[in-house]
């Protein structure tokens, strides 16, 4: 009896194991028959929030310029700050260059070349629109129009009815002005004056010509980065052309065009 139970007790614990083996393996084949893999799966990543704050840029060092000889790596942020701090260390150019005065003003500059209208006047007026650059004074870029587009219209300063000056902003095409990026253009055209003030480095100006007028030329600080100038001698007055993120020799052209 004790004999018939023992047989009993083993057929059963192996019909139980039998039972176990038979649901693991039909468990794996369904799980197989429905694509997924047996292999533990990798932790799924964590989602980020489309607000989460980016992590900040390391500050820029304010005292860093640039080693003698060394090649400026565009690709990096913040490559321009060594050669703007060394820039703004040397002192700025006073003098003339190409009979224009670049000087502060001061108490010898006569008040109606200082700008606005000379003692006496009795209206003055600002005229605005495309129409301005039919006037001598006008300003027309002709070839190089198709490089710009018009940030705003052209203005104008009249005085009893004499037009003195006339002013335009331009926005120019990414790619058009030397560099990669856009840039920009501001263009003053006046009839008096020679002297002009803008503190800028002493080894950037130099002095040229354009279509046989004398010239000042200041070249960015480095590449297309920094403020770009060239001041056209006029006889009574100037052209002045100041560009930002594009090279000197865009503004040479630009230059040409209004001085034809």
């Amino acid at each position: 009896m004790n004999r018939r139970r023992r047989i009993l007790s083993v057929s059963l614990g192996a019909a139980v194991m039998a039972s176990v083996i038979t649901g693991t393996s039909f468990a794996l084949v369904r799980a197989v028959n429905q694509g997924s893999s047996a292999q533990a799966q990798p932790a799924s990543q964590p989602t980020v929030s489309a607000d989460a704050t980016p992590l900040p840029e390391a500050t820029p060092d304010g005292n860093a310029t640039p080693l003698p000889g060394a090649t400026p790596d565009m690709s990096k942020a913040f490559w321009f700050v060594p050669y703007e701090n060394a820039d703004r260390k040397k002192p700025p150019f006073v003098g003339v260059l190409g009979g224009i005065e670049i000087m502060p003003f001061d108490d010898s500059v006569p008040l109606d070349e200082r700008g606005g209208c000379p003692p006496g006047t009795v209206s003055l007026t600002e005229p605005v629109g495309d129409e301005l650059s039919q006037q001598p004074l006008g300003i027309r870029l002709g070839g190089m129009a198709a490089t710009v587009t018009a940030a705003l219209p052209q203005t104008g300063m009249a005085c009893d009815g004499r037009l003195l000056s006339v002013h335009q902003s331009f926005d120019v095409s990414p790619g058009e002005g030397g560099g990669k990026g856009a840039g920009g253009l501001n263009v003053d055209r006046q009839t008096f004056g020679h002297r002009f003030w803008m503190a800028q480095a002493f080894d950037r100006w130099s002095e040229g010509s354009v279509n046989g007028r004398p010239a000042a030329l200041l070249k960015p600080v480095i590449g297309t980065y920094g403020t770009s100038m060239v001041i056209v001698n006029d006889g009574e007055g100037f052209t002045f052309i100041r560009g930002e993120g594009v090279t000197l020799e865009y503004l040479l052209r630009v230059a040409a065009e209004i001085e034809r």
